[in-house]
Parts: structure tokens; C-alpha cells; sequence
């Protein structure tokens, strides 16, 4: 994603104020904070309409709308597109100049997939059980402990003949995604499931830190039309554990130059799970600004660093992942589908798409339970009221 025109324009205002703050301190918030200091746009501070607390977000303090609205400060939205509309009110019921306000939400809403996850339904490809890179934040502990609980010899990796009825369980348009809660290309067949997808014409989304594929099938993939890859990188405390021995680099400025037949980049996005290296950074320069604000998967991870939702959602709301359809689901290696990436303890299971089809999934008792939770039923207990992901109506 290219943010070239965003970076000019912050420039800009931060020249022609005094002071500049960053309105959302959530997810989207500490998105455009990291942008901002990579390419030395300095902020004074995050905006929330109304903080009644004192606290800081990296480092930095977050004050009142309120607080800074007589001021000569520019403003930096930095929210989803619903919450930014409720920004622009707030910002104009104060009479806050337009020309000080810069929408750095709009930059971050606009990618390449996430229109794909409004429109069609999806299924992120768990290709094995647990995950060498072992991150920092994420909370594979808790995945594989619920997936093993019960049965120690469960399913660990997902076979091609598992593969082909995941295709033939799913409708065409259903987006296969090869993501999930573990690195895709620790399992040796993930090459020819990506491949064997792509050959039936499905469109194949990539999320990888390419950790276990080898030079040769490095280039195999770059060779298959996938429509998009976002690429997890190393970053400079190691929080994800990626060796950058050997041509590591070299390895990721092949994927980063490469394009589809159409001239378009195959990789739309770059991410890290702190501060990336020094040599990704030049690597991605005028290409990719490497996101890094990552949020606390629900509850389940605690750090004073991640995004998180101080009070849980009620009343009615959505996914605005993958809208109002919740047709957005992961599937383990043995076929069990769960509600989707956030459930690490699987506690919304919704069948098996190895022998039924999404459609009767999407019919099942469990997914109807969610539905009726998000369309406004408070007695009901889900992880979605936690999520940075949901979105009230």
C-alpha cells in the first residue's frame, strides 16, 4: 500500500500548526502513530472525544477532543470508515477548521482485500498445529492446548486429500485463504494447495512469513496467480522468531518485486509484530509502509502495547472484517471449522468441512447462536463483543 501521498500531506500540516495529534488511539490510531514516526512526522499526542483518564499510548499521552479544539492544531483521523463519520460530526458541531484535518483512516481502509471479505464468503486454510515462529503476540499456547485437550493424537497436519474436500465441500466463490494460526509453509504440501487451488480457478489470498518454504517453491508461488500477498516480516527485537541468516533478505526483495501478469505488485501489504528491521524498512522504501500495531486477540493477550476494547460491545454490531454475513470461518487440519482466527480457545465450533458443505455450516445451530448475539441479544456471551474488529449499528 502506498502512503507516499498521506506522508506529503502530514508533512504539510505539521509545518502549518503548532501542534498535531492523532484522533483514535485504538487500532487504526497506533497504525498511523508508526507510520508517522518512521517517516519523521512528529504528533503531540492522541485525541479521544472524551477521556476521563489519564494514560498514555506508546509512550504518548492521550488527551480530550475538547482539550486541543481552540488550538492551533491540524488533526489526524485515525479510525474505521463508521467511527471517522462520527469524527467529521464532532469536528464540525466544534467548528473545527477542515482544512486542519487529515482522514489517516481512509489510507489504512483502503486495501486490496478487505472488499473481497464483504462480498464473498471465506475459509482461512489452517494447514498444521502449531507454528515455529512462535510469536511474541500471538497465542498459539492457548490453540494447541484446546485442539489437543481431548484427544492427544488429534489431526495435526492437513493432507491433500483433505485439501481437495475443502474445494469440493466450498462454492466457487469462496475465498481460500492460506493464513490461519500457524505458518502455511510448514506443511510440505502447502505449494501444491495453493497450486491446486489456484487451478480450479478459486481466489487465493497468502499471509506468510515464508518461513519453511524453500527457494525453488519460493519461486513456484510467485509463478501462481494469486490474487494477493501480505507478508510478515522480521522485526528488530526478534518478538517474531524468523531467521534472517543466510539470504533471508534476499529472498524477501524477490517477493516484494514481484508482480502479477498485470504489473500490479503480488504483495499489498507489509506487517511486523514490532518495529521492523533496518533492512526491511530500506527493503519496502516507496513501496510499503510495515504495519505494527497489533491489538489483544480478543482478551486472550495482555500487553499494555496492543489494541484493545476497554468495553465490551452490546446491542446490535458486526464484523467489519467480514460484514453482516459472518461467512468468514477457519478450519483446522482435521476438518473442524471455527468461527474465525480470534478463537484460539475454539469455543464457537461449526462443523466439519470435510463432510459437509459451507452451506450447511453456515445453517449451523452455533453460527445462528453468534448471529443472534450481534443482532442484539446481551445474554448471549461472545468474543466478538471483545474484538477491534466489531462494529456497533
Amino acid at each position: 500500500m502506498d502512503f507516499k501521498i498521506f506522508i506529503e500531506k502530514s508533512h504539510k500540516l505539521r509545518n502549518d500548526v503548532d501542534e498535531l495529534y492523532i484522533y483514535g488511539a485504538g487500532l487504526f490510531g497506533r497504525e498511523i502513530f508508526a507510520i508517522l514516526k518512521r517517516n519523521n512526522v512528529s504528533i503531540d499526542g492522541f485525541l479521544e472525544t472524551d477521556c476521563k483518564e489519564s494514560r498514555e499510548v506508546w509512550g504518548v499521552k492521550v488527551y480530550a477532543l475538547d482539550s486541543v479544539i481552540n488550538k492551533n492544531a491540524g488533526i489526524i483521523i485515525a479510525m474505521n470508515i463508521d467511527n471517522t463519520i462520527d469524527a467529521r460530526k464532532n469536528l464540525k458541531v466544534r467548528h473545527f477548521p477542515s482544512e486542519r484535518i487529515l482522514n489517516g483512516g481512509g489510507y489504512l481502509a483502503e486495501d486490496k482485500i478487505s472488499h473481497l471479505l464483504a462480498d464473498n464468503p471465506e475459509l482461512e486454510i489452517n494447514t498444521v498445529i502449531g507454528c515455529p515462529v512462535n510469536c511474541k503476540y500471538c497465542t498459539q499456547d492457548v490453540f494447541i492446548s484446546k485442539y489437543f485437550e481431548k484427544d492427544k493424537n488429534r489431526q495435526r497436519w492437513m493432507t491433500l486429500e483433505n485439501f481437495v474436500a475443502v474445494l469440493s465441500n466450498t462454492p466457487d466463490d469462496c475465498i481460500i485463504n492460506f493464513a490461519a494460526l500457524s505458518e502455511p509453509f510448514v506443511n510440505h504440501d502447502c505449494v501444491a494447495m495453493i497450486k491446486m487451488a489456484c487451478d480450479v480457478g478459486r481466489t487465493v489470498l497468502l499471509f506468510s512469513t515464508f518461513v519453511g518454504a524453500t527457494d525453488e517453491e519460493i519461486d513456484e508461488v510467485l509463478e501462481l496467480p494469486i490474487h494477493a500477498i501480505t507478508l510478515h516480516c522480521a522485526d528488530s527485537k526478534g518478538y517474531a522468531k524468523i531467521p534472517t541468516d543466510g539470504n533471508y533478505y534476499g529472498r524477501m526483495e524477490k517477493i516484494l518485486n514481484a508482480s502479477k501478469p498485470d504489473g500490479t505488485p503480488m504483495v499489498v501489504g507489509v506487517s511486523a509484530q514490532t518495529e521492523p528491521t533496518k533492512e526491511m524498512v530500506e527493503l519496502c522504501k516507496g513501496k510499503h509502509e510495515i504495519k505494527y500495531s497489533l491489538h489483544d486477540r480478543v482478551g486472550y493477550l495482555k500487553d499494555s502495547r496492543l489494541a484493545s476494547v476497554k468495553t465490551p460491545h452490546k446491542g446490535r454490531f458486526l464484523c467489519s472484517r467480514c460484514g453482516p454475513k459472518l461467512n468468514s470461518h477457519m478450519v483446522c487440519p482435521d476438518g473442524t471449522v471455527v468461527l474465525c482466527n480470534n478463537d484460539f480457545g475454539m469455543n464457537f465450533n461449526l462443523g466439519n468441512i470435510y463432510n459437509q458443505t459451507f452451506d450447511e455450516i453456515q445453517e449451523s445451530t452455533v453460527l445462528k447462536t453468534v448471529l443472534r448475539g450481534m443482532n442484539g441479544d446481551d445474554s448471549l456471551e461472545l468474543i466478538c463483543r471483545k474484538c477491534v474488529c466489531t462494529r456497533a449499528l
